[in-house]
């Protein structure tokens, strides 16, 4: 079967892109990418931002193979920009590059 998650997200960025809801627009990549992490990789993802820590990333990175500094930076960059009230183009396109990384070397 083929995995057509990432064509959905990318439908789903242009519809945002184009209304300029950047926030939301990070918030639906990063559940996304957290549903890939619990589908593909087995992990249990914690509830709140507030749990997830060094042992979640470094066990993200262990079952991916992908570095644990790349997997935190993304965690982290995420809850900064759900902190703040508005996301800019910028910050938005620097989260989706982090997440586009990260997709690209998953095993």
């Amino acid at each position: 079967m083929e995995n057509t998650s990432i064509e959905y997200a990318e439908v789903i960025s242009q519809m945002f892109m184009n209304q300029q809801d950047h926030k939301k627009l990070v918030r639906m990549k990063m559940d996304m990418l957290k549903s890939f992490i619990r589908d593909r990789y087995g992990i249990r993802l914690p509830l709140q931002m507030i749990e997830e820590d060094e042992t979640l990333y470094e066990s993200i990175s262990q079952k991916s193979s992908i570095p644990k500094d790349l997997i935190q930076n993304i965690f982290e960059k995420h809850k900064i920009l759900s902190s703040i009230v508005t996301v800019d183009t910028r910050e938005m396109l620097e989260f989706h590059q982090l997440t586009e990384k990260f997709y690209s070397l998953s095993k």
